[in-house]
């Protein structure tokens, strides 16, 4: 009974922390392709 509890809140933090890091992976995408864009910017101005 207490092993199946211990498994059943692993699992349950894995997925958690699986969604943190989804979340995070996205941010870290949004921010890349903004910055990528912004740099683009800037190269294009400055020539």
């Amino acid at each position: 009974f207490l092993i199946k509890d211990l498994c059943k809140r692993f699992e349950e933090a894995l997925q958690v922390e699986q969604r943190a890091i989804q979340k995070a992976t996205h941010q870290n995408r949004r921010s890349l392709t903004t910055s990528d864009s912004s740099t683009k910017v800037n190269l294009f101005l400055s020539i």
